[in-house]
């Protein structure tokens, strides 16, 4: 997202000094949701190591908190559009 974001107007160094601290942010209220239950706060977690999206990409574990989300959701006929 970041990186498709901070082209144009949003290319300022400025805004690339705020982007490490605003993963970090999305991050932590992303955990603190999936924690709770929340299987969307889960499956955007894992996408977020799935892609390496201001992490240490780890698809291996991005892939299971997706499946998980999607058998909390109990989603799976609709899996194929996740």
């Amino acid at each position: 997202f970041w990186d498709q974001f901070s082209q144009g107007i949003y290319a300022l160094p400025i805004h690339q000094d705020y982007a490490p601290s605003a993963y970090e942010e999305a991050l932590e209220q992303l955990q603190q949701a999936a924690e709770k239950g929340n299987y969307l706060a889960l499956r955007l977690y894992g996408l977020v190591y799935f892609n390496g999206w201001g992490v240490v990409q780890d698809k291996d574990k991005g892939f299971k908190m997706v499946v998980q989300s999607i058998d909390e959701a109990k989603a799976w006929d609709k899996a194929t559009q996740i």
